[in-house]
């Protein structure tokens, strides 16, 4: 009782969709574990930037010490791109966003004139950073600590 070779034995019309099904969930498997192990995982949504920066009107102005000392600690980190008699500026940070379920980086630069901070958000908007002891929301203080996180990846 052997198989001729023009016969199938019983199942190998379904080994191949068994053997597609099985690649599929392979990749689905792989494809969750990488979002899983992202070492980046981005803590803020691109929305609640964008809804707090207004890339149409002039600079947010934040009166707060802690968040002046985040962007001095992040600045410390990095040599400045452009120095001249009255500023210093640093070119080329980038702030990881989620967006759309996707891990995205915007850039933004800094500038200090006098004593003050000037961020400037690619396509989002602007803020003035001062000393302070203004509440501000929890978002600004997020965004740098970010940006510190992710210069290790840079």
């Amino acid at each position: 009782m052997g198989v001729d070779d023009n016969e199938k034995p019983i199942g190998v019309k379904n080994d191949k969709k068994l053997l597609r099904e099985s690649l599929l969930m392979n990749r689905e498997k792989k494809a969750i574990k990488r979002r899983q192990t992202s070492k980046i995982n981005p803590k803020i949504n691109f929305c609640e930037v964008e809804d707090r920066l207004d890339r149409l009107s002039s600079s947010l102005i934040i009166e707060n010490l802690e968040i002046y000392n985040l962007v001095k600690d992040l600045t410390n980190r990095v040599c400045f791109s452009y120095k001249d008699k009255y500023e210093k500026r640093w070119e080329q940070f980038y702030l990881p966003l989620k967006r759309k379920g996707k891990e995205i980086s915007n850039p933004f630069s800094v500038a200090k004139y006098e004593k003050d901070f000037f961020c400037y958000f690619f396509q989002l908007g602007s803020l003035h950073i001062k000393k302070g002891n203004k509440e501000t929301e929890k978002v600004f203080k997020k965004i740098f600590q970010e940006a510190i996180r992710f210069i290790q990846f840079i």
